[in-house]
């Protein structure tokens, strides 16, 4: 009878686990000796009888994957079971249960996200463009909302822990988000302080870094989903990524590469991020094909679909500002339209990984 018991206990964690982070957690389970995934997962056996070691090594797994957030998945999971067996032995955090669920948490982010797209959305129509309070006060919405980006995602970093894979996925993001605004900062300074065009400048080291950090990410990301990424969405993201390069190409890189009016220096920087952009986006794109279409049914497919969109909307405003700037047309509506794809990107971007983090905690 107790042995039936421990293989519901198994068998119920890893359902449970499987809501939240859909098929990798049953590539991960069937790492582990005594379990096997039969199928895609339709049936799950349990075998021998060390039942303590095949609990603990899922755990501890699941654990290296998504910090002490996968604990709190496996005490919802095992919840059920142990309340019917309070005799059962097991590792004692298991029942460490908590009835308290903060969704109240989700929904004031949302609604503070819409009212940052809302006040930026304002300033931008309202205030006149041309004016010096308008250079201002949007410099300083930038460094303001990306610093907000930066110790968001540094807070979903902290919540996974930072020796998990998922933790060092979002450290990684937030220094890249990070050094985004610190680039926003000496932009701010050169056009404010020094009075100078603050393109191609310092900011532009300070932006070019970062993508070592964002690349580190999603990459790390698509490590822990590679076994469910299929041939489809390497396909279906590979031809996105070849039509947004044509369009590229042929409206900002060759315009660019022959303009008589740029010096080398800002050939080569104008050039560099469209470019990286290609790279970031067949990444984002991949992620979001396969949250999309394989862990459709996990809750993690919701936030990682926000996120990639986000990102995808501020590599977008990458490409409007490197054909905006080479035509001098960063002014007016174009700078308008810029900057707010931009600053939407970051506010959704900030929003999904507070989602992302409050999922695991059952809180979303």
């Amino acid at each position: 009878m107790q042995k039936q018991v421990y293989k519901e206990l198994i068998v119920a964690i890893i359902d449970y686990t499987k809501k939240f982070i859909g098929p990798v957690a049953m590539t991960q389970a069937a790492r582990i000796k005594g379990i096997t995934i039969l199928g895609k997962g339709e049936k799950i056996e349990i075998e021998g009888e060390d039942y303590q070691r095949i609990i603990n090594d899922l755990i501890a797994l699941y654990t290296s994957l998504f910090g002490p957030s996968a604990l709190t998945l496996a005490r919802n999971g095992a919840r059920q079971v142990l309340e019917k067996n309070p005799g059962l032995k097991v590792p004692s955090g298991l029942r460490e249960f908590s009835s308290e669920i903060r969704f109240k948490k989700i929904k004031t982010a949302l609604v503070s996200a819409v009212i940052f797209v809302l006040t930026c959305v304002s300033i931008y129509v309202f205030m006149p463009s041309d004016s010096p309070l308008f250079t201002l006060v949007t410099d300083i919405l930038f460094i303001i909302i990306g610093l907000g980006v930066s110790i968001t995602v540094f807070y979903a970093s902290k919540s996974f822990g930072f020796s998990s894979k998922e933790g060092k996925v979002w450290l990684y993001l937030s220094i890249g988000f990070f050094l985004w605004c610190l680039g926003d900062f000496f932009w701010a300074y050169n056009e404010l302080v020094l009075k100078t065009n603050p393109f191609p400048s310092i900011a532009d080291i300070s932006y070019i870094v970062s993508y070592v950090f964002f690349i580190a990410g999603f990459l790390y990301e698509l490590r822990i989903i590679k076994e469910s990424i299929t041939k489809k969405e390497v396909i279906k993201s590979s031809i996105l990524v070849l039509f947004a390069a044509l369009a590229s190409i042929y409206f900002v890189l060759i315009p660019i590469a022959y303009s008589s009016e740029y010096d080398i220096l800002s050939k080569i920087i104008s050039l560099f991020y469209p470019i990286i952009d290609f790279v970031m986006l067949f990444f984002l794109f991949l992620l979001f094909f396969t949250f999309k279409d394989v862990f459709n049914y996990a809750k993690i497919s919701r936030s990682w679909l926000i996120l990639s969109v986000s990102f995808i909307l501020i590599l977008v405003a990458d490409s409007l500002f490197a054909y905006f700037e080479w035509g001098y047309s960063y002014t007016g509506i174009y700078l308008v339209l810029c900057d707010l794809v931009w600053l939407i990107g970051y506010i959704m971007f900030a929003f999904g990984a507070f989602y992302h983090s409050h999922i695991f905690k059952g809180e979303a």
